[in-house]
């Protein structure tokens, strides 16, 4: 991922052409507002996750920067949950990681 040669702020949005944009060092989550629709609509737009131009409620930039923070978190959470493993047996260390942190799954079938 490549933030244009710029290093990414934490925890800050920056206001950019058409929104805001609120980058940390693995997201970039863009709330802004799109062509042909009433200014008041916000969207919501974060690649990484393969959001884009999601409809928030929100008809304020501030409500909408919120919302879309919230809607990026509960994305995060959801995929984790997603990711996470029912049983500490499924997993076992790679033995040729050195101790990288990587970990093999168990098939099961």
């Amino acid at each position: 991922m490549s933030f244009s040669g710029r290093k990414p702020k934490l925890r800050t949005w920056e206001q950019e052409s058409g929104g805001w944009e609120y980058r940390t060092p693995n997201l970039r989550i863009m709330v802004h507002g799109y062509i042909g629709m009433p200014a008041n609509a916000w969207f919501l737009t974060c690649y990484d996750l393969r959001i884009e131009r999601m409809p928030l409620a929100a008809t304020d930039a501030e409500t909408a920067k919120a919302e879309g923070l919230a809607s990026v978190m509960g994305w995060v959470r959801k995929l984790s949950a997603e990711l996470s493993i029912s049983a500490p047996a499924d997993v076992k260390t790679c033995p040729t990681c050195n101790g990288s942190g990587r970990v093999v799954v168990k098939e099961t079938r």
